[in-house]
């Protein structure tokens, strides 16, 4: 969005890391110990009980079938966060299907130029106290995208360190002159 400064991107995921593999734990055993085939099932635990890596090939097949590891695969957007004036605020960019459904194939687009709606940065504020709007514009969004899961772990780490003055300053230093980098939606810089 031009005349604003680019803070980071938080992923959004179709749902939390623990609900996945849970999900695609239900999904392996089904596979493996299957309720409508008894004999196979108990075959299968015999077996396992015999040898305990005997499985691990299926294991493997159906993890990978089921959709691989929950990072980066079950990504479904991004909140693109910005500084824009003394506002913090999100660009929603979306997958482009109307379900969401497990998938590898995705193609990114902009949902709305604000999400949870802006929040004015307290520019004499502490550190501490812009992070904390930047932290609840951040819960907001979370809100909006209800069963959705926001990956705000580096925010969460790096956040209480940035010195936010010096962001602030700077960002409003250079949207002043006119020359404040963002990002566009085409990638890059504008």
């Amino acid at each position: 969005m031009p005349g604003s400064k680019y803070l980071m991107d938080l992923a959004v995921y179709r749902l939390s890391e623990a609900d996945y593999y849970r999900q695609r734990t239900a999904f392996i055993e089904e596979r493996l110990y299957p309720n409508d085939d008894p004999l196979t099932a108990e075959t299968r635990r015999k077996l396992k009980a015999k040898d305990p890596n005997s499985d691990a090939f299926i294991v493997d097949h159906c993890e990978n079938l089921y959709g691989g590891a929950w990072c980066y695969n079950e990504i479904i957007g991004f909140i693109d966060l910005h500084v824009f004036g003394t506002q913090v605020r999100g660009e929603y960019w979306r997958s482009g299907e109307k379900r969401i459904i497990r998938t590898r194939k995705k193609l990114f687009k902009l949902q709305t130029w604000k999400l949870g709606g802006e929040m004015d940065l307290p520019m004499n504020g502490t550190n501490a106290e812009i992070f904390a709007v930047i932290r609840e514009y951040v819960r907001r969004c979370e809100l909006e995208l209800k069963g959705r899961h926001v990956d705000t772990r580096s925010l969460d780490l790096l956040g209480p360190f940035v010195d936010w003055n010096s962001f602030l300053r700077q960002s409003a230093d250079l949207g002043a002159a006119g020359s404040l980098p963002s990002r566009s939606p085409t990638g890059g810089t504008a």
